[in-house]
């Protein structure tokens, strides 16, 4: 496959909500975002009263955790210590993974870094772990570029895409 060159550009937005939707697809989130349901349902079938009254709570909070999750992102995209996140960078990626030129220097990923990716808008998450990721701006990409990149994600990296 022919190799991709573009320039990375993370934006605030994008990146916030990459951040937030990530951390509602936690497992431990949408175990607590499901569990007022749970307990009405269990608490009506068995009567138990204790069990519906915890199942209004959490239902009664059940807006506040997408707020949440979306003002913590927002607090970890507009840090000081954030900024380098967002600096323009070139890369290129091919059959061998991707490559990065940064400021401070380049560096390279192999595709066997990477357990699966998501596209979200303007923003491809790869991630190497179960909760950690590289964000790949890709808002300005044209549609041959995108096509080319998520042809070789698809060809190299096992799981994907997940939107």
């Amino acid at each position: 496959m022919p190799a991709v060159e573009f320039e990375s550009r993370l934006s605030r937005a994008g990146l916030t909500l990459a951040l937030a939707a990530g951390t509602l697809a936690n497992p431990v989130v949408l175990a607590v975002m499901s569990a007022g349901p749970v307990l009405l349902l269990v608490g009506g079938v068995s009567g138990a009263r204790v069990l519906i009254s915890y199942g209004w709570t959490f239902l009664a909070a059940l807006p506040g955790i997408p707020v949440l999750s979306l003002a913590l992102a927002f607090g970890g995209t507009h840090r000081r210590s954030a900024r380098d996140l967002f600096v323009p960078v070139a890369v290129t990626a091919d059959d061998i993974g991707l490559a990065f030129a940064l400021p401070r220097g380049d560096t390279r990923a192999d595709w066997g870094t990477f357990i699966r990716w998501r596209r979200l808008r303007g923003v491809h998450l790869l991630y190497n772990t179960a909760r950690t990721f590289v964000a790949l701006g890709t808002a300005d990409l044209d549609a041959d570029q995108r096509t080319a990149l998520e042809d070789l994600l698809r060809a190299h990296v096992s799981a994907g895409p997940r939107r």
